[in-house]
């Protein structure tokens, strides 16, 4: 199967990509406070929709590979997988976690150490201040608990999810 370039859609996305680029270029204090009004409005008013979209997407995925849609093989009809269920699920852990390693691997250890909350005062995400073994207590006073939120079930329970619904 040949597949053709769909003019409409890329012309409109290199418009956008081209504009925005000039936008920085000529007017970069003008693009500075509009992103930061716009982190700041999604991190104060919708961080929470992507706590909600991972759980939905994640109850849709469990629905779909335990369903009988589940059982729908990638391929041409009569065509044996070419991975079993458990590869394709340790291909995608593995990707999820790579992806996660790059991104996230030096930048937020990196980012706890260089902002550590004041001493005596709680972690940015804990309502007291640190007084147990683990997680374990930063110099500052604080607990080191970041990390631990971000990587919760959502973000280790999706990729095998999707892996098992395609099997």
């Amino acid at each position: 199967m040949r597949y053709r370039t769909d003019w409409i859609t890329f012309g409109v996305a290199g418009a956008l990509i081209i504009g925005f680029v000039v936008w920085g270029a000529v007017s970069t204090e003008s693009l500075t406070s509009v992103s930061q009004a716009a982190l700041s409005a999604v991190v104060t008013y919708g961080g929470w929709i992507f706590t909600l979209l991972a759980a939905v997407v994640l109850l849709f995925l469990l629905y779909v590979g335990f369903s009988r849609h589940g059982r729908i093989p990638l391929g041409k009809d009569g065509e044996a997988p070419a991975y079993s269920m458990g590869s394709w699920i340790a291909m995608l852990f593995a990707a999820g976690m790579g992806v996660g390693l790059i991104f996230f691997g030096v930048y937020e250890p990196v980012t706890y150490y260089m902002t550590p909350p004041p001493p005596g005062a709680p972690s940015p995400r804990a309502s007291t201040p640190c007084t147990r073994p683990w997680p374990r207590p930063s110099s500052t006073g604080g607990c080191r608990r970041g990390p631990s939120t971000r990587w919760s079930a959502p973000r280790w329970a999706t990729p095998p999810t999707a892996a098992a619904g395609r099997c």
